[in-house]
C-alpha cells in the first residue's frame, strides 16, 4: 500500500482546495455550457447549416485558446509573477497597463485581417463545403471574429488575476457567456427568419464575451490593478512576447488537431462537424473540471518555486497536481466510455436530434474518452516547462505530436468521425509521453537540481495502476445501467427527463462510491483527502441546517 509522504500532505491539501474551487465554477460553467448545446441540438439539430456555424465559431475560438487562454496565461503569469516579486506593487500595475496596450493593437490586428480573409480562412478550414454553406460559413465567420478582441482581452485580465493567486472571476465567467448563448438561442432565434437564426445565436455570443471581459476588469481593479493603457516599453513585455510566441505552438496543437478533424470532416457526410462538435462539448466537462482547474492552481506556484530556487517543491507540487488529475482523470475516462450513449441521450436527444444522431456521437465520444487522461496530462506537465522558461522543448514535442494526428486522421478516415476522433487520442499520448521523458531528462540540466530530486515523479505509476484498477471495478457496476430502455428514446416531458436524470445520477453516484472504496483498499493515498473534503463539507452543511 502507498501513502503520500507527511511532508507532501500540505501541498496536496492545498492544491486540492483550490482546485475544488476552481473546479466548482468550472463544473457550473460546463454544465450550462452543456445546456447551451442542448438547446442548440435540439432546435438546429446536426445540417449543413450547423456544420457552417460550428467551423465559423472554431476559428475565433480557437484563436481565443491560442492569444487568450492559453499561451498568454501561459507567458503571463511567470512574468507578472516574478516581477509583483521583485518589482513592487506600482510596477507589476504598469506592467500591466503597456501589456494590455500592445494586446489591444495586436487583438484589433488580428481582427480586422480576420474578417477580410474570412472566405479564404472558411475554404482552407474546410475545403469540403459547398459553395452554398462555405458562403454562410464565411458570413458568420466576419461576424464572429470580433468575440477574439473581448475575449483575449479578458484572458489578459485573467493572467493578471492567477498570477495574484485570484481563481474565482476568472472561473466563474465563462458562465455568463453561457448564459448569454442560452437567452439568444431560446429568446431570440425563434423571433427570427430561418435564414438569420445563425445569426442569433452569433449575436449573443458576441454579447457574452463583452460581458466577461467586463466581469474580469471589474475583477482586477478590485484586486489594485485598475485596467487602462498606457504606450512604452518594458523588458518583461518582450520577454512575456517572446514565451508567448513559443507558447502559442506548445497549445495550439490540440487545437490545430481539432481543425486537422475539421478539415478531414468536411469531405465527410453532412453532419460529421457538428457531431465532433457535440462530442468535444461533452469531452471539455471533464478536462476543464480536472485538468484546468489543477493546472489553472499550479502554474503560479510552479512559477514561484523556480523563481525562489525550491527545486524540491517545485516537483513536490507538480507531483501532487499529477497524482490528483489521475486519482479524478482514469475513473472519469472509465465513466465516459462505458455510458458514452446514456451521456449524450440525456443532454441531446431530444427535437431535430434523433437516436441515429445519439449512437454517432456516442461512437466518437468513446474514442475521445480514450485520450482524456493524456491531454489532461498535457495540461499539467507542458506548463512545468514554460515555468522552466523553455518553451522549445514543448514546441517539438508538440509539432510532432501534430505530425502524428495528420497521418492518423489520414490512415483512418475510413472509419469516419471516430476515426478522427481516436486519431486525436493517440496524438495526445504520444505528446505527454514525450513531455514526460524530456522533462526527466531537462529539468536537473537546465536548473542544476540534483537527480535525486525527480524521485517523487516516480512513485506516479503506482497511482496510475491502482487507479485503472479501481477505474475497472467502477466501470463494472456502471455498464448494466446502459441496457435500460430509457437509453433508446428521447424524453417526452419533465417528469420523463427527471427520471432519467435520476436514473443515471444515482448510477453514477453508486459507481462513485464503488471506485472509492476499491481505490482505497489499494492504498491510493488521494482518496482519503477527497473523502475527508466531502465529509468535511457535509458536516458543515448539516451544522447550518441543524
Amino acid at each position: 500500500m502507498s501513502s503520500a509522504p507527511g511532508g507532501e500532505k500540505k501541498e496536496t491539501a492545498r492544491l486540492a482546495r483550490l482546485a475544488g474551487m476552481v473546479g466548482l465554477f468550472t463544473t457550473g460553467s460546463r454544465v450550462l455550457g452543456l445546456v447551451r448545446e442542448a438547446a442548440f441540438a435540439a432546435i438546429f439539430g446536426r445540417t449543413a447549416e450547423t456544420d457552417a456555424f460550428n467551423i465559423a465559431y472554431l476559428i475565433p475560438n480557437m484563436l481565443r485558446r491560442l492569444l487568450g487562454e492559453g499561451a498568454l496565461s501561459i507567458a503571463f503569469i511567470p512574468v507578472f509573477g516574478e516581477s509583483f516579486a521583485s518589482r513592487g506593487e506600482a510596477d507589476s500595475r504598469r506592467l500591466v497597463r503597456v501589456a494590455m496596450t500592445w494586446f489591444t493593437l495586436l487583438l484589433l490586428v488580428v481582427c480586422v485581417i480576420g474578417a477580410a480573409a474570412a472566405p479564404w480562412i472558411v475554404r482552407l478550414m474546410a475545403p469540403g463545403f459547398d459553395a452554398q454553406t462555405a458562403e454562410l460559413a464565411s458570413s458568420l465567420l466576419r461576424v464572429l471574429f470580433p468575440f477574439i478582441f473581448f475575449i483575449g482581452l479578458a484572458a489578459m485580465a485573467a493572467g493578471a488575476l492567477n498570477a495574484r493567486k485570484h481563481f474565482a472571476a476568472p472561473a466563474a465567467a465563462p458562465i455568463v457567456l453561457n448564459i448569454f448563448v442560452v437567452l439568444a438561442i431560446l429568446g431570440l432565434c425563434p423571433l427570427l427568419p430561418p435564414g438569420w437564426r445563425m445569426y442569433g445565436v452569433a449575436a449573443g455570443t458576441l454579447t457574452g464575451g463583452a460581458a466577461m471581459l467586463w466581469l474580469h476588469l471589474a475583477a482586477l481593479g478590485r484586486e489594485g490593478v485598475p485596467a487602462g493603457f498606457e504606450y512604452g516599453s518594458d523588458p518583461a513585455v518582450w520577454k512575456m512576447v517572446n514565451l508567448m510566441g513559443h507558447a502559442t505552438v506548445g497549445v495550439a496543437v490540440y487545437y490545430l488537431n481539432i481543425t486537422v478533424s475539421r478539415m478531414f470532416a468536411s469531405s465527410l457526410d453532412q453532419g460529421t462537424i457538428t457531431a465532433l462538435y457535440y462530442s468535444d462539448r461533452l469531452f471539455e466537462l471533464p478536462l476543464g473540471v480536472i485538468a484546468v482547474s489543477i493546472a489553472t492552481v499550479t502554474l503560479p506556484s510552479l512559477s514561484e518555486k523556480l523563481a525562489r530556487q525550491e527545486h524540491q517543491g517545485f516537483i513536490q507540487s507538480l507531483n501532487q497536481a499529477m497524482r490528483l488529475a489521475i486519482v479524478v482523470c482514469i475513473p472519469a475516462m472509465t465513466a465516459m466510455i462505458v455510458l458514452r450513449n446514456p451521456v449524450v441521450n440525456l443532454v441531446y436527444q431530444r427535437g431535430r436530434f434523433s437516436a441515429a444522431d445519439t449512437l454517432l456521437v456516442g461512437e466518437i465520444f468513446l474514442y475521445a474518452g480514450l485520450g482524456l487522461w493524456a491531454v489532461a496530462g498535457i495540461r499539467i506537465v507542458a506548463p512545468a516547462f514554460y515555468a522552466m522558461q523553455d518553451t522549445a522543448t514543448p514546441v517539438k514535442i508538440a509539432f510532432a505530436a501534430f505530425i502524428v494526428n495528420g497521418v492518423c486522421s489520414w490512415l483512418l478516415l475510413g472509419l469516419g468521425g471516430k476515426g478522427l476522433s481516436l486519431a486525436n487520442s493517440i496524438s495526445s499520448m504520444v505528446q505527454l509521453g514525450l513531455l514526460m521523458v524530456l522533462f526527466w531528462v531537462k529539468f536537473p540540466q537546465r536548473t542544476g537540481a540534483a537527480r535525486e530530486v525527480m524521485t517523487p515523479l516516480l512513485r506516479l505509476w503506482p497511482v496510475f495502476w491502482r487507479t485503472t484498477a479501481a477505474s475497472l471495478v467502477m466501470g463494472g457496476v456502471l455498464w448494466p445501467m446502459t441496457l435500460l430502455s430509457q437509453w433508446s428514446t428521447g424524453y417526452s416531458g419533465l417528469l420523463d427527463l427527471l427520471v432519467k436524470a435520476g436514473i443515471f445520477g444515482g448510477g453514477c453516484a453508486a459507481g462513485g462510491l464503488v471506485f472509492a472504496g476499491v481505490a482505497k483498499l489499494l492504498g491510493v493515498a488521494e482518496i482519503d483527502l477527497v473523502l475527508r473534503r466531502v465529509a468535511g463539507r457535509l458536516r458543515r452543511k448539516s451544522g447550518r441546517t441543524g
